[in-house]
């Protein structure tokens, strides 16, 4: 009888074994990892505790204050790192995700993070790679917090990150660090030496796994380590998929440091927006293709982000919409970002007309999903008040079928738009004038992106000439 019982349980062991859990495609993972920005500094507000329960959290180390196991997943309410810490741009950051995305997907963090380190302890085999790096000779509280990991932060990421693709995809990471680096050029190497470590441990895609690195507290607000922001900028140039998020406008607490629970939140909707964009960039099938009503389609001006990269502002008063870009920010762009890439191939024309003309140095700027990294289209509007692309003549710039973004660098400048629509007629939606055209042998002539063009070089399209847009048939 004991020999059948045993003989029983080994064959439920057994069967208990064969069982794989189902891997979610819907539940996207995020690896967060870095100094004590991203452990959390600030205390949580009433505010904080409220989170939608699509947005997860996984304990990377016990808890027993909300109790919580470490490997598991719970609600994500702060703290999401370690006891005692406080809110994150981890916390905005799947706010604004599960705020973004279709109902169907949830999303799950785990918060390595370790206050006070240099990038070095982050490393896979710090003592090795990094010799100097000497954990004996450390303050108490540092070797504390680290002993909260048995030492190995990465490896406790790792160990996460394995269990956690069990039931979900890992999507990207999140890092915020550098102040104990700071100014320090090769930082980007030895970050670039981490996340190539974290792709081919978890064998993931680069191409499809960002690394969202989130600026110091900036010069403005009073950082003490502003300057390596410089640094941190160039990230990209090492890591191709690397994406860097803005501080600026980002409140401190008054200690150079560390942000303030309003500045974690905005820094965190940051990283959020960036990583929706990076999501969007990744979607294998775009919309449907635009279908015209009759001449033209409008775009939705209710749908236009003011901050698709830095911060800005978007104002409507009934048909007119005022888009802006922080001061001083030449890069800032405010338009539209469709998260599941729109195809643009069925219209001819992309036609915007404001209230004045735009100021100097206002481009256009169209980002297909393949290029979403670099500028596909960039059109300099500076002084027209009527914009009209031609989508035929820019088709092999950029694919039409997957648009992930049509937006304006308004250089801290104010644009004043009236109208924005697709078409496929070139003459009365657009008020272009539609003519044989025979210019005059003094006339400049100018194609759409500004480059000035002589008569034998016409071909069939839309020209400038002397400040009005003509189409030649």
């Amino acid at each position: 009888m004991k020999k059948l019982l045993l003989t029983t349980i080994a064959l439920c062991m057994c069967g208990l074994t064969s069982i794989k859990a189902e891997v979610d495609p819907n539940f996207y993972i995020f690896l967060c990892f870095g100094q004590s920005n991203m452990e959390g500094n600030a205390s949580p507000e009433t505010v904080d505790f409220t989170v939608d329960p699509r947005f997860k959290m996984m304990a990377a180390v016990p808890f027993s204050n909300p109790a919580r196991r470490i490997y598991s997943w719970y609600p994500a309410t702060p703290p999401l790192c370690r006891q005692g810490t406080g809110l994150t741009p981890a916390d905005y950051f799947g706010r604004e995700l599960v705020e973004h995305l279709p109902d169907s997907i949830t999303v799950g963090v785990i918060n390595v993070a370790v206050g006070g380190t240099a990038i070095e302890y982050l490393d896979k085999n710090y003592h090795v790679v990094y010799p100097g790096q000497n954990l004996s000779q450390e303050a108490d509280w540092f070797r504390n917090y680290m002993s909260a990991y048995s030492n190995q932060p990465y490896q406790r990421l790792l160990e996460c990150a394995l269990r956690a693709q069990k039931s979900g995809v890992i999507k990207g990471f999140l890092l915020h660090q550098g102040e104990t680096n700071n100014g320090q050029q090769d930082w980007i190497y030895k970050v670039r030496h981490i996340y190539n470590d974290l792709i081919a441990d978890l064998g993931l895609d680069p191409e499809n796994t960002p690394l969202l690195a989130g600026e110091t507290v900036g010069q403005a607000e009073g950082g003490s380590c502003w300057s390596h922001n410089a640094v941190i900028a160039k990230l990209p140039t090492v890591i191709p998929n690397a994406h860097v998020i803005s501080s600026n406008g980002c409140p401190q607490k008054g200690d150079g440091l560390h942000f303030t629970a309003e500045g974690y939140r905005t820094i965190g909707r940051r990283y959020g927006q960036k990583m929706l964009q990076c999501l969007a960039a990744g979607e294998a099938t775009p919309s449907e293709p635009v279908t015209l009503d009759g001449a033209k389609l409008p775009l939705d001006k209710t749908k236009i982000d003011p901050m698709i990269l830095f911060e800005g502002k978007c104002v409507t008063s009934g048909s007119l919409v005022c888009l802006s870009s922080a001061s001083g920010q030449k890069n800032g762009m405010a338009g539209w970002y469709f998260r599941k890439t729109v195809d643009l191939s069925g219209a001819h024309y992309l036609v915007f007309n404001m209230r004045k003309a735009a100021s100097k140095g206002v481009q256009l700027r169209l980002f297909d999903a393949k290029k979403s990294g670099a500028q596909s289209y960039v059109l300099d509007i500076s002084n027209m008040k009527d914009v009209v692309v031609d989508l035929h003549e820019i088709a092999n710039q950029l694919d039409l079928k997957h648009i992930a973004t049509v937006a304006f660098a308004t250089n801290g400048a104010t644009l004043y738009l009236t109208d924005a629509f697709l078409s496929d007629d070139g003459s009365t939606p657009t008020g272009i004038s539609d003519i044989d055209l025979t210019p005059r042998h003094d006339d400049a002539i100018y194609d759409m992106n500004g480059r000035k063009v002589s008569r034998a070089d016409m071909k069939h399209g839309i020209y400038i000439i002397n400040n009005k847009k003509v189409l030649v048939r």
